[in-house]
């Protein structure tokens, strides 16, 4: 006898066992590296995760482990359209002999057929070398399967009507033992009340036999049946009588019983205060300490931030993993992402960059787009606005050669423009170039904008007519 162990009913994150090898990475969760289960977009950077993946990592100051954003919020949304996608996948089962393909949304049903052509049991998924053992699992009486339902044996008077699992049969015993006990008490009374009716028809006969008999003169033979009558009714009585005594010292052993049962179990309800108490105190020094891990892991997060924070209006972007970045551009997967962010002063303004590697609005699919975000400061109360400083994009050419040519483009804030008062969230709307390079450029041979699939993006902000406060 084995448990399935390759094959088995239970599911693994949401789903039967198949080949996801070939699953477009778009529908695997960062995270886990599953299929997405219940799928979720985080507001912060729209990267989408399991529901209970994105859960866990979805905390104020983490990073996001898909495009490296740092989640300022724990807003989380559902994307039913990713979700709907991910049910419509066509899959094969995993079942060497079995050529079954279809939709991820019915593999489920089709996947539990395979357990109803072994020797499984129903109850408890475990595999049988053939059915005769399977059987003598499930017998009702002799059976050892823990999931089975069981009716109870005193169910002519006990009060819990429905079959229960045989697992928990014992305990059930324990609790319902009065209403047992009540069975057998009037199954003695049953019997008891028929001796006496037995002994009422004896004495009946033996006065009707007295008063309608041979006179003082009888026979013998009248003589010899009422002697044998007295001596069955004497033997009726003892036997009464050791009825009696049984159940009275039945009934004894069945109070001592009860008190001890009793006792046990006030004892059992201590223990298991004890135990339920030490759970919490540990599970309460598991959450400090995982408090502590987090505080530590921010602080060492802010401590680099700060060692690469610059304050002079000039930010240097290093972004890696261009190419993977622009397929996932492409697929619609992750369109865009944030940099870090820089400010004009130590007490100025805060702003950071956005770029779309396959660009955005009439830049979409032919242009890398890019754009100038404003962020909420803590200083921004005492600062000027709407914010009217120039900001210079430039694109560098990582060439050693003459020929080396950056990509430079400015523009000037529109003071009417929303994009540049002063933010009432943590970032205002992004405001740009969406033709800053054309695609063809960015990925010509005459260029090394990129190299080593890395590209850089220097972002200027004047600040010659703002003092620090």
């Amino acid at each position: 006898m084995d448990q399935v162990g390759t094959h088995s009913l239970s599911t693994q994150n949401g789903y039967p066992p198949f080949d996801s090898s070939k699953i477009d990475l778009k529908y695997k969760c960062p995270q886990c590296s599953k299929i997405i289960v219940n799928a979720h977009q985080a507001d912060d950077c729209g990267c989408q995760y399991c529901l209970n993946c994105l859960a866990q990592i979805l905390v104020p100051g983490h990073v996001c482990k898909n495009c490296g954003i740092k989640f300022q919020s724990e807003q989380k949304f559902p994307d039913r359209r990713l979700q709907n996608e991910i049910s419509n996948l066509i899959i094969n089962c995993s079942f060497t002999d079995c050529s079954w393909s279809g939709k991820l949304r019915e593999y489920t049903h089709h996947y539990k057929i395979h357990f109803e052509m072994e020797n499984k049991c129903s109850n408890c998924l475990l595999k049988f070398e053939n059915r005769q053992e399977l059987e003598m699992h499930l017998d009702l009486k002799t059976g050892n399967c823990a999931k089975q339902l069981i009716e109870c044996d005193f169910k002519k008077v006990c009060p819990f009507k429905t079959p229960l699992l045989r697992q928990d049969y014992q305990e059930h015993l324990n609790a319902y033992q009065h209403e047992h006990l009540k069975l057998v008490y009037e199954y003695i009374e049953k019997e008891l009340k028929r001796l006496r009716e037995f002994e009422e028809v004896g004495k009946h006969f033996v006065d009707n036999r007295t008063r309608h008999g041979v006179g003082s003169g009888g026979d013998d033979v009248s003589e010899m049946s009422d002697a044998q009558n007295s001596v069955s009714l004497g033997s009726l009585n003892s036997k009464m009588d050791m009825m009696f005594n049984n159940l009275n010292s039945l009934i004894s052993d069945l109070t001592k019983t009860n008190r001890l049962h009793d006792k046990l179990k006030q004892e059992n309800v201590v223990l298991r205060q004890g135990l339920t108490d030490y759970k919490i105190l540990v599970q309460d020094l598991h959450k400090t300490l995982a408090l502590a891990q987090v505080s530590l892991l921010t602080l060492e997060e802010r401590l680099v931030n700060l060692e690469k924070t610059n304050y002079d209006g000039t930010l240097l972007w290093k972004i890696n993993n261009v190419q993977e970045r622009m397929q996932e551009a492409k697929s619609g997967r992750q369109i865009s992402f944030y940099s870090p962010p820089f400010y004009t002063s130590r007490s100025g303004y805060k702003m950071c960059g956005r770029v779309y590697l396959n660009g955005d609005g009439n830049g979409r699919n032919s242009h890398l787009s890019l754009f100038f975000v404003i962020l909420r400061g803590e200083n921004d109360a005492l600062l000027r606005w709407p914010f009217k400083q120039k900001v210079t994009f430039i694109l560098i050419d990582q060439s050693t050669t003459e020929s080396r040519e950056n990509l430079i483009d400015a523009f000037r804030p529109d003071p009417n423009s929303s994009s540049f008062r002063r933010p009432t969230s943590d970032m205002n709307i992004a405001s740009g170039l969406p033709l800053f390079c054309p695609l063809g450029k960015l990925l010509s041979s005459d260029h090394e904008y990129i190299k080593d699939n890395t590209l850089f993006i220097k972002i200027i902000v004047d600040c010659k007519d703002l003092t620090d406060l």
